[in-house]
């Protein structure tokens, strides 16, 4: 599944955040063409990408706690009609 794509410009190069996984590149023509093939088939990119990643151990995003345990400050718990993903 397509994660939200976010590209920030750095001193030497670009900072990327797809879903909660954030990667650097310096390269712009290899960050075109790894963008292009996460379009085409973003499982398999993902995949290889974390296959060859320097820190794996932090390829695992953490789980957020299901809407329904979320409680705000004062009032009732929070409720909500969308299905929780998990």
């Amino acid at each position: 599944m397509m994660q939200a794509v976010k590209i920030t410009p750095a001193l030497n190069g670009w900072i990327v955040k797809v879903g909660c996984q954030t990667i650097v590149s310096t390269d712009k023509s290899k960050l075109l063409k790894d963008l292009g093939e996460y379009m085409t088939n973003p499982n398999a990119k993902a995949k290889k990408f974390i296959a060859g990643a320097v820190n794996k151990e932090l390829a695992e995003c953490p789980t957020p706690p299901p809407v329904e345990s979320l409680r705000p400050l004062s009032g009732p718990p929070v409720t909500s009609s969308m299905p929780t993903v998990r």
